[in-house]
């Protein structure tokens, strides 16, 4: 679901109200967003896929003047 709501761009240009109502409240900030200031929603998916899964993936929303300006799935 994540990639699917990369690929169709659906949140770019959305507010952060907006996103909150469509995704519901972010799962982590604070501590995460103090080592990457830019990021400020983000949305717990679980342990990273593959073999060796060590990290856990999120679905990052970034914001410019207050609407989304990239979204994308990152790692801890």
């Amino acid at each position: 679901m994540a990639h699917d709501i990369i690929r169709s761009r659906k949140l770019i240009g959305m507010s952060k109200e907006n996103v909150v109502d469509l995704l519901g409240p972010p799962d982590r900030t604070g501590r995460y967003n103090r080592l990457e200031p830019d990021v400020d929603l983000n949305y717990s998916l679980g342990p990273e896929k593959g073999y060796i899964s060590i990290d856990n993936e999120w679905l990052t929303v970034r914001f410019q003047d207050g609407k989304v300006s990239e979204v994308a799935v990152t790692r801890d």
